[in-house]
């Protein structure tokens, strides 16, 4: 996926389609974050206003910086093993 031509939209809407439960908040002017909280894992991902993303993933595992093809595929999986 070409991220330059992905927004926060277009993010929204594979997560709907997905029937990804979320949440957004606004802790920053520059940004809106969406946090998924799957069991033992969340995920919060900062949209920024240029259009890039920070992802971030906490688990009991420890902590990781995802790409946004990263994250949408383990969203991916994670809904195949919840089916």
């Amino acid at each position: 996926m070409d991220e330059n031509n992905f927004n926060i939209f277009g993010l929204l809407m594979i997560l709907d389609l997905h029937e990804i439960k979320y949440h957004l908040g606004r802790f920053n002017v520059n940004s809106l974050t969406i946090m998924i909280i799957f069991p033992e894992k969340r995920i919060e991902i900062e949209c920024m206003d240029d259009n890039s993303f920070i992802i971030s993933v906490f688990s009991k595992y420890g902590f990781s910086i995802k790409t946004i093809d990263e994250i949408l595929e383990e969203i991916e999986i994670i809904q195949s093993h919840n089916s």
